[in-house]
């Protein structure tokens, strides 16, 4: 069974995802950058950005297998330097958009692996990118802080980030 967020939602089918899909590969960047949709690819799984909803497809027989709602943005690098690809989404509760938590992923065929479901960041996060390092990736967020906005970089430390303020 799948584990998904609590103000997620579970489909049972494909009908009504409106997938008019572009594959992409699991480099780095958003899912949600090329009109109706775009798709990254993990073993045995396609992770569909669609308006708000990061869904889950069986590769195989093209059954949805999760749905989360909320999703601000996402996009897929290895943040923690094992080799794999990993997920990396900004959800945001349905009550508190404006929390939006940053969370790292792992889709499989059997669920998703939680890499880390961090609370909030060190300020509210407007945005994200990853960027390449190496041979793993940096997360690069846009924060609002109390004095305007700051450019943040985090590196994985093995149980989540790290950041320090990129100067301007």
């Amino acid at each position: 069974m799948w584990a998904l967020p609590v103000a997620a939602t579970l489909a049972l089918s494909c009908a009504g995802t409106g997938a008019g899909t572009a594959h992409g590969t699991a480099g780095a960047g958003p899912l949600d950058r090329a009109a109706g949709g775009e798709a990254l690819r993990f073993e045995g799984v396609e992770c569909v950005r669609e308006q708000d909803g990061l869904w889950f497809v069986d590769r195989e027989s093209a059954a949805v297998l999760g749905v989360f709602q909320g999703v601000k943005d996402a996009a897929a690098g290895d943040v923690d330097c094992d080799g794999q690809p990993d997920l990396v989404v900004q959800w945001a509760p349905d009550k508190e958009p404006d929390k939006a938590r940053i969370w790292v992923i792992r889709p499989t065929p059997h669920g998703i692996e939680y890499v880390w479901r961090g609370s909030a960041m060190s300020a509210p996060v407007e945005s994200f990118t990853l960027v390449p390092h190496g041979s793993c990736h940096r997360l690069e967020t846009v924060e609002r802080l109390p004095s305007g906005k700051a450019m943040v970089r985090y590196e994985w430390t093995g149980f989540g980030f790290a950041g320090d303020v990129i100067p301007q």
